[in-house]
């Protein structure tokens, strides 16, 4: 059975974490800049100074820190998110080897996508065997709620001034 052992976060399931998130409408709008920048993390990086390319570098390997990039990821599957955990960046296949999963098109980190990115992501085929603890992704979620919301709006405020210096230029 394909992601047999994957937790499928249902419709009722991922509106709760969301309206959780819209109830702290600060975190969500943050969340949701700094996802939207990441989606145009390589431009940004290209078209920045060298100075300014060492902060935004810095900005971004400390978001995907403080998202664990590299341990949890969402796909879609028929229509539904699903989240996966990763092992250095890779998901365990079924026939138990380390792949990429759904072909680099998943979402990386403990959020959700903002309804924008999900749109973004295509039906994945690609046979995962991950088990998922539940109540360990939970606690890592409620960890950056409370540990990381005044990086993150600095990650944004910081990010969007030097993208405006950019413009000038």
């Amino acid at each position: 059975m394909m992601f047999s052992g994957l937790y499928s976060i249902g419709s009722s399931t991922l509106s709760s974490v969301r309206n959780a998130m819209a109830a702290k409408y600060y975190v969500s709008q943050q969340l949701s800049q700094m996802q939207a920048h990441n989606l145009n993390r390589k431009t940004i990086i290209e078209k920045a100074n060298p100075m300014s390319k060492k902060v935004i570098k810095d900005i971004f390997n400390r978001y995907d820190k403080a998202i664990q990039s590299n341990n949890y990821a969402w796909i879609k599957q028929k229509n539904e998110l699903v989240l996966i955990k990763l092992k250095d960046g890779k998901a365990l296949s079924s026939g138990g080897g380390m792949v990429n999963p759904c072909n680099e098109n998943f979402h990386r980190g403990i959020f959700p996508p903002m309804d924008g990115i999900e749109a973004t992501l295509d039906d994945c085929t690609t046979e995962l065997g991950v088990e998922l603890d539940y109540n360990d992704w939970l606690t890592q979620y409620r960890a950056f709620i409370t540990s990381y919301v005044s990086n993150l709006e600095y990650w944004v405020l910081t990010l969007e001034a030097l993208e405006q210096d950019m413009a000038l230029l």
